[in-house]
């Protein structure tokens, strides 16, 4: 088993996708990757949305996709963010935190994060790669700045997950902007704003909580 996911870690860092299934029925636990699926009769369309469960022929696998451990990156450091940074952090997400004051983009005030970045937060985004499994979460202190921030993610070609926080008439505000730019309805309605699910949440442990 340990042979298997060094080869699958090297597969991964060759920035090759893999898929992997977990027999579950009626032989419990046999595992399979991507290029052995035809010797199981296995057929992946790949229109699927991972993971989930697949039956045929009287077998059922689970079918997840193998990747890097999940990141969050926090598009600002301010009172939200660092709630929704010590709860990510208990989850197990590696954590990014962009900021451009060095007061709030520090280690002091994000001991959990991985990575800090002090600059200009629409920069950061463009300049880096943080990886197919990475969650945006967009917080900063301006309208104009989570506007900017969240062009810069939607550029990317791939990523989990887009938020942003923002009063609906603020979020309303930002997409018919973006859609003036040229962005599709469809790409627009995979961004989760408002962020959070609606849980009445006031306070930032609250709004981490709905996050």
């Amino acid at each position: 088993m340990i042979h298997l996911y060094e080869e699958l870690r090297t597969e991964y860092l060759d920035k090759k996708r893999i898929l992997l299934a977990t027999q579950i029925a009626p032989i419990c636990g046999r595992k399979y990757r991507e290029n052995e699926f035809g010797a199981i009769g296995l057929t992946i369309t790949g229109g699927e949305k991972y993971p989930f469960l697949h039956q045929q022929d009287g077998q059922e696998f689970f079918v997840e996709e193998y990747t890097e451990p999940a990141r969050l990156v926090l598009a600002g450091g301010g009172h939200v963010s660092l709630a929704v940074a010590k709860l990510a952090a208990f989850l197990g997400f590696r954590i990014t935190v962009i900021d451009d004051r060095e007061d709030f983009a520090s280690r002091e005030r994000f001991p959990e994060a991985e990575t800090i970045f002090c600059g200009d937060i629409e920069t950061m985004l463009q300049e880096n790669c943080f990886g197919r499994n990475t969650y945006y979460v967009i917080l900063t202190r301006g309208h104009l700045d989570d506007r900017k921030a969240l062009e810069a993610v939607l550029n990317k070609q791939d990523y989990r997950y887009a938020g942003m926080i923002g009063s609906r008439a603020k979020v309303a505000t930002t997409m018919k902007f973006l859609r003036e730019k040229g962005w599709t309805d469809d790409k627009l309605q995979q961004v989760h704003a408002p962020i959070g699910l609606p849980i009445g949440a006031i306070t930032p442990e609250e709004i981490a909580v709905s996050i």
